[in-house]
């Protein structure tokens, strides 16, 4: 059924992000395994879920883990070509509000490589630079952390994002939010977001994203 309005566009997201002292842990552990995965609006909107989410945050930063399932292929890319590869898209906002409608110095956006052919197959990190915001963070992926796991028809990959690659952390853990969106893009079957996607201005407006509460 054709639907004018999404149903994830109905709501205000609030979810809860745990926080995990031991962050980041062990390679191919990155977040702990009793993490629970996270409510994904986008499923209101489909009968089938894409993808898992898990989250968790410390004074460091933050980890994510994004498990994809569904695939007729193994994933591969390359940043030449993203159209054909399988990457992430990920935004953070350490200023959440939803009435700010455009991207600030506190907002953050990377993408990610699953398997980069040109890094013998692993993840590669590169950072979006949004044209209309100014930040004093010098962002660097090589102090990111990512790392891939294939399974049957899908993957897994883990990312460890440091506090020192995002804008205002230290005060978003006295505000207790942040602001949060993911997209999956995936080669075979197309784009698969956190929420809202196809027409609504996703990836620049950060009133759209979701809000993550900093747990305790």
């Amino acid at each position: 059924m054709n639907q004018i309005v999404p149903p994830s566009f109905l709501f205000h997201y609030s979810l809860g992000m745990p926080k995990e002292e031991r962050l980041p842990g062990p390679k191919g552990a990155m977040i702990p395994a009793a993490i629970p995965p996270l409510m994904i609006p986008s499923s209101l909107n489909s009968s089938e879920q894409r993808f898992q989410l898990r989250a968790a945050w410390s004074e460091d930063g933050i980890a994510l883990s994004v498990k994809v399932q569904g695939k007729s292929s193994e994933p591969s890319g390359t940043w030449t070509n993203l159209r054909d590869s399988d990457y992430l898209f990920v935004c953070i906002n350490t200023r959440h509000n939803t009435n700010v409608h455009r991207v600030t110095e506190f907002c953050l956006a990377f993408q990610v490589l699953v398997r980069d052919e040109d890094n013998q197959d692993s993840p590669s990190i590169k950072f979006y630079e949004y044209a209309q915001r100014a930040t004093k963070v010098n962002f660097d992926p090589r102090r990111c952390r990512a790392e891939s796991k294939m399974h049957d028809k899908g993957y897994q990959l883990e990312l460890w994002v440091p506090a020192s690659q995002i804008p205002g952390f230290g005060d978003a853990m006295e505000i207790g939010h942040i602001g949060f969106y993911l997209i999956v893009h995936d080669a075979d079957r197309g784009e698969f977001p956190l929420s809202v996607g196809g027409d609504f201005p996703v990836t620049h407006d950060p009133s759209t994203w979701i809000q993550l509460d900093l747990q305790s």
